[in-house]
């Protein structure tokens, strides 16, 4: 992977290290060790599935079609564009960004959950935690503005990696749904007479 066309900044510590729950960083650790059971992963491993994205596309089922392309998914991935640039356009206004630069930041912040030029190679590696390298300030410079940068970088990554879970988690309610997985592990057992004092509510 070419790191150095990446956002360079340091993420932030708080999902990692000190989050109360730590599903985004596990989605992480997977995505990045390309071990997520998707379809083809499976068929690749195992052979006994077909590799065809599960919601129906004419697609093979990789990481990058879940996490970018599958329309199951396209309303988490509007949602999350829709939240980032009402928090980006809040952290530019704060540090007196001119306005032709926030439009710069908001086009960017508009294509980062799909593949696009504003990506290295044209393709979104949003689900890794990786961003596109932020625009360029010209003429700006000091404190407040590297404060600034920071933010952004930070929020950026931090909604990439919730929007990975969340993406994750509904496509495994999509492949193992909650009421049969409750019955296929509900199993009736016969108690003995002496445990017939315990309920079997």
């Amino acid at each position: 992977m070419l790191l150095p066309f990446y956002d360079q900044h340091t993420p932030p510590e708080h999902p990692y290290l000190r989050a109360s729950s730590a599903y985004s960083a596990l989605v992480q650790l997977y995505v990045r060790s390309d071990q997520l059971d998707t379809a083809y992963t499976r068929f690749r491993r195992f052979g006994n599935v077909s590799p065809m994205c599960i919601s129906g596309c004419d697609a093979l089922e990789t990481v990058h079609h879940v996490f970018v392309s599958c329309p199951v998914y396209h309303s988490f991935r509007q949602h999350a564009a829709q939240t980032l640039i009402t928090e980006t356009s809040h952290v530019l206004d704060s540090a007196e960004v001119p306005l032709m630069i926030c439009r710069a930041f908001l086009h960017t912040v508009q294509r980062l959950f799909e593949d696009g030029p504003v990506w290295p190679q044209s393709v979104s590696r949003f689900y890794l935690g990786l961003t596109p390298s932020l625009p360029a300030l010209p003429g700006l410079e000091g404190e407040k503005v590297n404060r600034a940068l920071v933010r952004i970088s930070h929020t950026w990554h931090t909604t990439c990696i919730r929007l990975a879970g969340r993406i994750w988690a509904g496509y495994k309610r999509r492949v193992r749904p909650a009421s049969a997985n409750n019955n296929a592990n509900t199993v009736a057992i016969q108690l003995q007479s002496f445990l017939s004092h315990i309920s079997s509510s």
